[in-house]
């Protein structure tokens, strides 16, 4: 009996701390298990949250790259039919300002006139009945200016050099027309309301190659440069509708020329208010 409980705890003595190195074996490996397994579940989720949130990602990427494609085609549409428009705005600017010319051919005749007169000689005796009978048989019917068509709307649609001209043309003619119309009325000494050094600026600004012929013929010759602008204001329309730049040179040129004319019809105003008020 002894003996049986010797064995036994011999037995125990060396089961019990391999019991207890297995147990301690088992829960390691269980608690290890456990903790992996919790592990892998986070990770996993992590990773289905980043899956999701990269498919997420490329839904948005997609979006915008199709709202971006949206916005650069209505960009894209709208400056086409903006540059559409404007050309179609142009040509019937360019339309608009021929038939102007055309308009103020009626003044033409009274250019003429002006230029194979005596201003100064008319003027001495502009009051003078037998004057004003020949003035008003010269003059009949004369035309209203403010019956002549204007271009003065289509200028932002115009080049300046296309506008230059137009406004040369136009200003010179009714200089001359002013000058008719000054002498006509009879006032006594009416050279106090004409001055006729406007056009000549203006002619030596557009055509500076005829500054010889102006200096040479002066007032008398002014009415026959007028076909030359006229023949250059077409020629810049037509560059216009082929769509052709004018050099720079030419723009510069054209500022200076508007400069001119518009100091010479500033002028002109006041003169004219002047007349009237007499």
């Amino acid at each position: 009996m002894n003996s049986a409980l010797g064995w036994i705890s011999i037995g125990l003595s060396i089961l019990w701390p391999l019991a207890l190195l297995l147990g301690r074996n088992w829960i390691k490996a269980r608690i290890e298990s456990s903790v992996r397994h919790g592990f892998e579940l986070k990770i996993e989720a992590v990773r289905s949250e980043l899956r999701a949130n990269e498919e997420k990602i490329r839904s948005q990427l997609r979006e915008k790259e199709q709202e971006i494609s949206t916005l650069r085609q209505t960009v894209l549409n709208g400056t086409a039919n903006r540059q559409s428009l404007f050309d179609k705005r142009r040509f019937e600017a360019v339309e608009k300002v021929w038939a102007s010319v055309n308009d103020y051919s009626k003044l033409l005749w009274v250019s003429s006139t002006i230029a194979i007169m005596k201003v100064e000689a008319v003027a001495a005796e502009a009051s003078d009945p037998k004057m004003q009978r020949v003035l008003a048989a010269m003059g009949q019917n004369p035309p209203d200016l403010k019956d002549l068509q204007d271009a003065k709307n289509e200028r932002p649609f115009l080049s300046e050099t296309a506008w230059a001209y137009y406004s040369a043309y136009t200003s010179i003619l009714v200089g001359n027309y002013t000058v008719f119309k000054i002498l006509q009325t009879g006032v006594s000494d009416p050279l106090r309301f004409i001055n006729r050094d406007g056009n000549k600026e203006i002619l030596k600004a557009a055509l500076p190659h005829q500054v010889g012929y102006i200096e040479k013929y002066g007032a008398q010759g002014y009415h026959h440069l007028l076909g030359e602008i006229q023949s250059l204001l077409l020629a810049e329309l037509i560059n216009m509708l082929n769509g052709k730049e004018t050099d720079r040179e030419r723009v510069e040129n054209a500022r200076g020329l508007l400069k001119v004319i518009q100091r010479t019809e500033d002028e002109r105003g006041q003169t004219e208010h002047v007349a009237a008020a007499v």
